[in-house]
């Protein structure tokens, strides 16, 4: 049963992703409750991404398995006649209600997409405007990490940093992980997430100057040295290249606020203006 499933789960996630539906005729049940059927491509829309990623199989029998027991339930809820019930009936007209209503402002936001484009010069004018509002609250560092296979590789690095040669051309030369090397020297970070999983070297941006070369100490398995290039202080503003994602985001949900309020005004008017609202 587990291989068939699996066979199945692999079909139905090639032809989920090649096709935008999934055909009546091809639909693969999973189970069947009463008059209800619940098929597989349904069940892999409704498992978020993360648990597919993780395990699909475990993922899709655990999912069919709460969809069978709720299935029961469903039906014999309606077999009591709860359905009728005048409390029930209340949950079940405010949850219509509800999804009625968010439902409707997503439509207002889908309709109104291309107005919540942001500009760089938006973003840029709102920084400048608003510049003392952003203050770092603890220290943030750039600092370059480059670590080696031998401490003769991590000297000859060290040196050459020293002697001025170029963080680019040492990475190519010594570093063992290139591209986290090369990171290192673009990144502004708080001190917290700097160097973490390397205590020692760590350590060291408590006693290591601007521009100054630590000393080199082995940990783990590898030789490794760091250089401050950049130190903001906290309280410090920080640049606008920190920021620029932070202030696009909430610019747009702003936008998109305003839209659904502006909307939410204009059929409060028009209803307004129909005599369709009575205030008691």
């Amino acid at each position: 049963m587990k291989c068939g499933l699996f066979y199945l789960l692999f079909l139905t996630v090639l032809t989920i992703g090649c096709t935008s539906s999934v055909e009546e005729s091809n639909r693969v049940p999973l189970a069947l409750v009463g008059d209800n059927t619940l098929y597989l491509d349904e069940a892999i829309r409704n498992i978020p991404g993360f648990l597919l990623e993780n395990d699909s199989l475990k993922s899709v029998q655990q999912f069919r398995d709460n969809w069978i027991r709720d299935q029961v339930l469903f039906d014999e809820a309606l077999r009591l006649g709860l359905d009728n019930h005048e409390s029930v009936q209340e949950k079940l007209k405010k949850s219509n209600r509800d999804i009625l209503v968010s439902s409707m402002r997503d439509q207002i936001l889908l309709n109104s997409t291309s107005t919540f484009e942001i500009s760089n010069a938006e973003v840029s004018t709102f920084y400048e405007a608003n510049r003392n509002q952003f203050v770092l609250q603890n220290r943030h560092v750039r600092v370059r990490h480059l670590f080696s296979e031998t401490n003769e590789e991590a000297e000859a690095a060290r040196n050459s940093l020293i002697n001025g040669a170029s963080w680019q051309q040492i990475v190519q030369d010594f570093a063992i992980d290139k591209m986290y090397s090369m990171s290192t020297d673009n990144e502004l970070i708080s001190e917290v997430d700097a160097l973490n999983g390397y205590p020692t070297m760590k350590s060291y941006l408590q006693v290591v100057g601007l521009m100054e070369v630590s000393p080199i100490y082995k940990e783990d398995e590898y030789y490794h040295f760091i250089q401050i290039v950049e130190d903001r202080p906290p309280g410090d503003h920080p640049d606008l290249s920190m920021v620029f994602d932070q202030i696009k985001n909430w610019l747009q949900m702003d936008k998109s606020r305003k839209s659904i309020q502006a909307y939410e005004q204009n059929l409060y008017l028009q209803a307004e203006a129909n005599n369709e609202i009575v205030i008691y």
